[in-house]
């Protein structure tokens, strides 16, 4: 968000399937900020405040406001403190402590006095019902307003933040359980299209975060598709679904970009180029908490300008995960190492990992995902002795600050950009493509990820002679693998000349499905120029110049 948030809204575009009649609470909430009201904490600069508005299907609403971190335990609350605290209840006549977290950190909660007069209501009827919370402005107070069919209630709050429209940068809405970490249970078949608007100052659409502030949740999850912004407004909005049960394929991104076949990539703005270099490279690096990598082998000698994945790492902030192929003697599609050590994973669970995040395995694919929504999903493709891994990266929040093969520099689609910052424009020079622009996103040994997938030889680093596009393909190969691609309902353009040059090169028909569906590229990405023959000429002449040395030294003993 660029601007702070003032007011924010959220509600359902379209509510579908829903039969259950659990108890929820739908829970308007602003991030974790700053606030004066921390001036009274032991450590102030570690305090944060944070305001919820809730609506219970109970039938009852209330704006509660807490301290985060307000000290360690021991400490008091600020004044006035209620005299009816028990540790597990807020209440509107003082702050009560809740001891939480570890090491048993003091949270402060107090309710507004004033409480919104709202009826019950079903699930099912969650698509009649918003809620809204506004930030103290001048002499107003903070307010709430749930609406109800049309109808709305509202109520003011009591300031308790009263530099919380300076302050408040993320909103959260959605449908949760109802209070102590509660989780709203949906039927199967539920499926929630969420509405979040927000006004801060800025038309611009809103930005997409994966994390939650509140401890109630649901047993929704988010569609495969990355949420979108609406049109801008004046009150500009996400929009997101979510279903139970969840959608199969990727996990659900804030945005997303892929390695897949031999070797094609889609940025995270939506640039489709092919990358045929052999080697260890950096797919994306999102510092400090998200990195990928992946090598690329060449399928010489059949198809030697023509690459596949094998191998896939990512960094979680501390935490180091490797799909590695697994040889053609096992029965094994793959191996998996965390912080350098082989784990298992078994089929259907998710191996959760000390600091947040895990491991879900489910067949042939592996879903790695961060604490802060970032993901990884490797599929590991294997036939016959053919051997390839198709890769999609997903960020927990955008816009972020990425670079590797996948990220264009400044949004450009029609850029990719050095690490050291050299921009190269669409169409792309060949020499530049594979010298400059490869060499610089390689992976040393020093930095590697994929070290744990080493089997004893040197890890290949090539160039393609050539580009290789499905066009270069002898014309029945290309008509047999046009009929696959066709059969499988890949739609026409760049994702159908890359389906078909993959079902050619790795041999199987199964290459086509990874881009049944897929998403149509914003642009493609044109390689042009041939090789430099300047390399093959410095050879030349210093195989010239050591002839003449030896010539000369030969010349010298016989005279001697």
């Amino acid at each position: 968000m660029t601007g702070h948030i003032t007011q924010s809204e959220g509600s359902f575009d379209n509510v579908a399937g829903v039969t259950s009649t659990n108890a929820y609470s739908l829970q308007l909430n602003t991030d974790f900020f700053p606030s004066s009201a921390c001036s009274g904490s032991p450590s102030p600069a570690s305090c944060r405040g944070w305001e919820q508005f809730v609506y219970e299907s109970s039938g009852s609403a209330f704006m509660q406001y807490w301290l985060i971190e307000f000290g360690p335990a021991g400490t008091a609350c600020p004044a006035p403190v209620s005299p009816s605290c028990d540790g597990s209840h807020a209440f509107s006549n003082g702050w009560c402590p809740f001891v939480l977290g570890s090491p048993g950190m003091v949270y402060c909660v107090v309710n507004a006095a004033g409480e919104p007069t709202v009826t019950a209501q079903s699930m099912s009827s969650l698509g009649q019902i918003q809620v809204a919370g506004a930030a103290a402005s001048g002499a107003t107070n903070d307010a709430m307003t749930v609406t109800i069919g049309g109808t709305a209630h509202g109520a003011n709050g009591d300031n308790h933040f009263p530099d919380m429209g300076t302050q408040w940068k993320e909103a959260e809405f959605n449908v949760f359980g109802d209070g102590g970490g509660s989780q709203a249970v949906f039927n199967s078949g539920a499926t929630l299209q969420v509405r979040t608007e927000v006004v801060s100052g800025t038309n611009q659409g809103p930005s997409c975060d994966l994390t939650t502030f509140t401890a109630e949740s649901s047993n929704l999850t988010l569609v495969n598709s990355p949420p979108a912004s609406v049109a801008m407004s004046s009150a500009p909005a996400l929009v997101f679904a979510q279903s139970n049960p969840a959608a199969a394929g990727a996990v659900a991104t804030c945005l997303d970009a892929v390695s897949v076949g031999d070797t094609h990539l889609r940025t995270f703005d939506g640039l489709f180029y092919d990358f045929q270099a052999a080697g260890d490279f950096t797919l994306a690096e999102v510092d400090p908490r998200f990195e990928v990598q992946t090598r690329q082998v060449s399928g010489a000698p059949t198809w030697p300008d023509a690459t596949v994945n094998k191998a896939v790492a990512a960094r979680f902030d501390k935490t180091q995960v490797a799909i590695c192929a697994a040889g053609p003697r096992t029965d094994q599609a793959a191996v998996v190492f965390v912080d350098g050590k082989v784990t298992q994973v078994e089929d259907g669970k998710t191996l959760s990992w000390p600091d947040g995040g895990g491991i879900l395995h489910r067949g042939n694919e592996y879903v790695l995902f961060g604490k802060d929504g970032d993901s990884v999903d490797a599929t590991v493709n294997s036939f016959n002795g053919a051997t390839w891994i198709d890769v999609n990266v997903g960020l927990g929040r955008w816009p972020s600050v990425v670079k590797g093969l996948i990220a264009n520099p400044n949004g450009n689609v029609n850029q990719l950009a050095t690490r050291d910052n050299v921009v190269l424009t669409n169409p792309f020079n060949f020499d530049d493509v594979y010298h400059r622009y490869a060499d610089s996103w390689r992976v040393g040994e020093k930095n590697s990820l994929l070290a744990v997938c080493d089997t004893g030889g040197a890890i290949e680093r090539g160039i393609p002679a050539r580009t290789f596009y499905a066009k270069d393909l002898d014309r029945d190969l290309h008509a047999k693998a046009l009929g696959v691609c066709n059969g499988a309902g890949v739609k026409s353009g760049a994702l159908l000349d890359a389906c078909i040059l993959d079902v050619a090169v790795i041999g199987r028909d199964a290459a086509a499905k990874v881009f049944v569906g897929a998403k149509p590229p914003t642009a493609v990405g044109a390689i042009v120029g041939a090789p430099s023959s300047g390399h093959g000429k410095r050879w030349v002449w210093l195989a010239f110049l050591l002839v003449i040395i030896i010539i000369i030294v030969w010349f010298f003993f016989r005279r001697r």
